[in-house]
């Protein structure tokens, strides 16, 4: 299942139709169609939580390209800094 926003939305909604259609269903047939509405609802979940996760790795991933650019930086600062001091 797609993450994007939108996708899920447009799951979302189809699932709230489900859930009115299953109240109108025969007895008989309304525990197939909760069934259908449960691994619906599960799929969404799964979706939800895997964009999350996504956001969350990016982050992290984001931070520690940070803190190594900012390390490089120091220690190039540190070198043109005594490449100065040695020059004198």
């Amino acid at each position: 299942m797609a993450d994007d926003p939108d996708t899920l939305r447009a799951h979302l909604y189809r699932l709230a139709e489900l859930v009115e259609l299953a109240r109108l269903v025969p007895s008989e047939d309304r525990a197939r169609m909760q069934y259908m509405i449960a691994q619906a609802r599960q799929a969404v979940c799964e979706a939800r939580r895997n964009k999350q996760q996504s956001l969350e790795q990016r982050a992290t991933t984001r931070t520690i390209v940070l803190r190594l650019l900012a390390k490089e930086a120091h220690r190039k600062a540190e070198m043109c800094i005594m490449a100065d001091d040695t020059s004198r």
